[in-house]
């Protein structure tokens, strides 16, 4: 029951937050957007001051994230970092070109019959499946993921898999790789294993 309505307010937030993100904006807005960014990207390295989050908790921030690595949040001493993408890591242009550091490579057809056939697409696997793709990367149900990629569907979905699949605690930065750029924080190139 718990999963069920775990899954359920899941994906309510998550169509929540595509709707947000869908909405258009004047050329203006975003030029004025951009202008603001440029002008806070400096200062955005700066030490602040990072509120813990709740385990329930699904979209967070680069800040968040960046002091979860740094040992600064409690209980989030030892997480795992993941870009979310398609085939084979070497064939993953966004991760190739840079990707938090720490953060290991998963593929989205790891959980889910992403091969468009028409009887599958996008279905999820098997459940013993899942579970044996997940324990190949080290991930639990303890595990403390984090998630992130270029397709937020994709990463929406991965982060759905793994809750279904039991994980406790699964997050998404809020963003993805632009905002953890965007917030001043470095990004690493080495194919990191597991």
């Amino acid at each position: 029951m718990k999963k069920r309505v775990l899954a359920a307010l899941l994906c309510v937030t998550m169509t929540a937050a595509m709707l947000a993100g869908c909405g258009s904006g004047s050329s203006s807005e975003e030029e004025t957007t951009q202008e603001s960014t440029e002008e806070t990207t400096e200062e955005s390295t700066e030490d602040v001051e990072v509120e813990p989050v709740e385990t329930r908790t699904v979209y967070v921030t680069p800040q968040w994230v960046n002091s979860a690595l740094n040992g600064e949040q409690e209980g989030y001493e030892d997480i795992l970092i993941a870009e979310v993408g398609y085939g084979d890591v070497a064939d993953c242009v966004s991760y190739n070109e840079g990707h938090v550091p720490g953060a290991i490579y998963v593929d989205n057809c790891e959980v889910e019959d992403a091969t468009g056939s028409e009887e599958g697409a996008y279905n999820l696997l098997a459940a013993d499946e899942v579970v044996s793709n997940m324990l190949n990367h080290g991930i639990t149900k303890d595990t403390k993921v984090v998630l992130y990629g270029a397709d937020v569907s994709g990463t929406a979905r991965q982060a759905f898999a793994y809750l279904w699949a039991g994980v406790e605690d699964v997050k998404i930065i809020n963003g993805g790789i632009d905002a953890w750029t965007e917030a001043g924080y470095d990004t690493e190139t080495d194919v990191n294993e597991g």
